[in-house]
């Protein structure tokens, strides 16, 4: 999704119910708020979150 996550988390997050996992890089120098729509939609579904380089790693409630 390179420089669409703000689009994919803002809206119709239903989804994030079935997902475990989730490795993301975030492009908010590109187009501003990404991080921030992330961390909305994840924030009741997130068991724990892991930074390596430019990859978030989140950890998910599945189900």
């Amino acid at each position: 999704i390179e420089g669409s996550e703000k689009e994919v988390f803002s809206h119709n997050t239903e989804w994030l119910n079935r997902v475990g996992l989730i490795f993301i890089e975030f492009h908010d120098r590109k187009k501003p708020g990404c991080r921030e729509s992330f961390s909305k939609a994840v924030k009741d579904y997130v068991v724990q979150i892991d930074t390596k380089g430019e990859t978030t790693i989140a950890v998910m409630k599945c189900g």
